[in-house]
């Protein structure tokens, strides 16, 4: 590990360590990983070596068999060193981007659950300052169990602010480890407050009644907003499926009708006339239907989330839904249109 370290911090300059820093501590990671970045460089370069070897070097072997000695090492070295960047930098950027957005996410759910807890906790702040506690300890004594995401940063900085620390500094602090403008308004109004040199549990109490009607509005937005919600998911989980199992089974009637005719065709004598087989086979048509979707479910979950919840984010979280559902719904329409159908020629036979 602590080579991997070592690795880790040669290939991240001094300049931008401030802020991953500040990007990872928004994802509860204190300090900078150095040991996973080097691991994910040779991770990479492992990737980069076996693809070469099962993939490129067989196919710049063939391309280079009918060269002579001179010009076979030549363009074997071009294609290889080629090869190896292009991969190599498709790979980083797909490692990088992997981290990217498991960091994004876990910001996201962090975010969340701090927001979700944020009222009760600065109920309990109002409560301690009402009950004549000053607003370090009021601070300290809000703590709860429950409080889980905050708890540990909230401890943090009542700590500091009972051990000198300015306590505006300390609450602004605390504001930037969280990816959340509630969070950040909310503590700019308190540290207003406390430079003003007002009441401070009446400002608490008046953010506290805020953040319930903000909460209050969005409930109902999304309330009012179901059903749009309802008629994208009975699109992707029930009529696409349904509406690619009737295209599949009419890819298989009208290869088997062409492929009759042509029979037919073929034994007449004289005729102009010349059909061919369908390009497309059932296979080929029920694998782009999985891809499209997949495509789909993606789409239509990000969709739900904007409507919903006004982001992307919380929208990953029904990908895997939508996809199996439809993939399901997809595969029981193709086998109930195929013996329905299928039974309807049986009978007109």
């Amino acid at each position: 590990m602590t080579f991997l370290s070592n690795f880790g911090k040669a290939f991240i300059p001094n300049r931008f360590r401030p802020r991953i820093r500040s990007y990872l501590q928004l994802a509860g990671i204190p300090e900078i990983p150095y040991g996973l970045f080097g691991g994910l460089f040779f991770a990479g370069i492992f990737l980069t070596f076996a693809l070469y070897v099962l993939f490129a070097y067989p196919y710049i072997r063939s391309l280079t068999s009918g060269y002579g000695a001179a010009s076979r090492a030549l363009v074997f070295f071009l294609f290889t060193f080629g090869s190896f960047a292009l991969v190599g930098i498709a790979i980083s950027y797909l490692l990088m981007s992997a981290v990217y957005v498991w960091l994004d996410m876990r910001i996201y759910k962090r975010t969340r659950e701090m927001e979700s807890v944020l009222v009760d906790f600065l109920q309990f702040v109002s409560e301690n300052l009402k009950a004549g506690m000053t607003f370090d300890r009021a601070l300290f004594f809000a703590i709860k169990p429950q409080f889980t995401v905050l708890a540990t940063e909230v401890r943090i900085a009542a700590k500091r602010a009972m051990t000198g620390q300015d306590v505006e500094d300390a609450l602004t602090e605390l504001s930037h480890k969280y990816a959340s403008n509630v969070l950040s308004r909310s503590f700019s109004l308190i540290v207003e407050g406390l430079r003003g040199g007002g009441e401070v549990a009446s400002i608490i109490d008046r953010v506290v009644d805020n953040l319930r009607e903000t909460k209050k509005l969005k409930e109902e937005m999304a309330a009012t907003t179901l059903g749009y919600v309802i008629f994208i998911s009975g699109v992707v989980c029930v009529i696409a499926p349904g509406l690619f199992a009737l295209a599949r089974q009419l890819l298989v009637i009208l290869g088997k009708f062409l492929g009759q005719i042509s029979t037919s065709l073929n034994q007449a004598q004289n005729l102009p006339l010349k059909f061919s087989a369908v390009a497309i086979t059932p296979e080929d048509f029920t694998l782009f239907s999985y891809m499209a979707l997949i495509i789909v479910s993606l789409f239509s979950s990000m969709i739900i989330s904007i409507i919903q919840r006004g982001n992307v984010k919380s929208g990953i979280k029904y990908v895997p839904v939508f996809i199996l559902v439809s993939m399901t719904f997809f595969y029981v329409f193709s086998l109930i249109v195929s013996t329905v159908i299928g039974a309807l020629f049986a009978g007109a036979a």
